[in-house]
């Protein structure tokens, strides 16, 4: 078993070894979109974790892939178009990038909620 196969297990406790690879390289393709080498042992426990539920996700739904990288941003575009679309009406307000910047990080921290 080799040292990311140890951690998948540790990490999710799945022991199966095609899902444990499965996992592995859905951490590679998915998560990370790189190599594992450069990641922290913390890290690699986290995208496991994610892994497993892009895979979940994938496997419920194989015509609509899940996006962990942009799951709360894509949630929270419909109230960040509003708080755009109401800046923009608001031709004062449209000028204040900093009214833009609040209006976008709350959108966002309702969605994160």
């Amino acid at each position: 078993m080799s040292y990311y196969s140890k951690l998948i297990t540790e990490a999710t406790g799945e022991t199966n070894p095609q899902r444990v690879a499965d996992i592995e390289e859905s951490m590679r393709q998915d998560v990370f979109h790189s190599t594992l080498d450069w990641q922290a042992k913390d890290h690699l426990r986290w995208g496991a974790m994610e892994a497993v539920k892009i895979l979940a996700a994938t496997q419920e739904n194989p015509e609509k892939p899940y996006d962990s990288a942009n799951a709360n941003l894509i949630s929270a575009a419909p109230d960040l178009l509003e708080a755009l679309v109401a800046l923009l009406q608001d031709e004062g307000a449209a000028d204040d990038i900093g009214a833009v910047r609040k209006q976008a990080r709350a959108a966002i921290a309702k969605a994160s909620a």
